[in-house]
């Protein structure tokens, strides 16, 4: 496109079914990834002191910044789409643990198992959108790509709050473990 064109087209016909089909597994595991406000207030539901909160998300953090140097690693060396895989199941199994915890000391391993999922997911998944796509769509593939991750948040978060109110914390954790159980399968059988 000439650089005085500024009519924008977004055309998913221009890129392949692989990337389609990973947009596809991140918009689905993305509705069941609501805003992580609601993992603290079940920490707080399962007795995590207001003060302690922060020292939370700081294991989470910990945690993150641990492993996602050796996943990057991992990624470059076992390939992209299994890194992602053993994301999204350690995703799937903190969001079960997490529909299921009632003890403080569950919460504080979920939120270093929360940490690992980041730790493998993120770099990995950015990673994939290149591999993916030819260098003269990337900048196009990761708006589209970080668009779908925009476009789902909220939804994500009103579906999570509406289940949590309506049915309970555990259904909407359960939620968010299949929806990434689903994705990580269309995933594996798809790519």
């Amino acid at each position: 496109m000439p650089l005085n064109d500024t009519r924008f087209k977004l055309k998913l016909s221009a890129f392949d079914r692989r990337f389609k089909l990973f947009l596809l597994v991140t918009l689905i595991f993305s509705l069941g990834n609501s805003t992580d406000a609601f993992l603290m207030l079940r920490a707080k539901d399962v007795g995590v002191g207001l003060v302690m909160l922060p020292l939370l998300w700081l294991v989470v953090n910990l945690v993150y910044t641990l492993f996602s140097i050796p996943a990057g690693y991992l990624s470059d060396r076992a390939g992209r789409k299994i890194v992602i895989l053993f994301a999204l199941l350690i995703y799937s199994l903190t969001y079960l643990g997490f529909a299921w915890a009632n003890k403080t000391f569950q919460v504080w391993l979920l939120f270093a198992f929360y940490g690992l999922y980041y730790g493998f997911a993120n770099g990995t998944m950015r990673a994939f959108v290149a591999d993916l796509v030819p260098g003269d769509k990337k900048a196009t593939a990761y708006g589209i790509f970080h668009g779908t991750l925009g476009f789902t948040a909220l939804p994500a978060s009103l579906i999570f709050g509406f289940l949590w109110q309506t049915m309970g914390a555990s259904y909407a954790f359960l939620l968010g473990a299949v929806l990434a159980m689903i994705a990580g399968v269309i995933l594996w059988l798809g790519l």
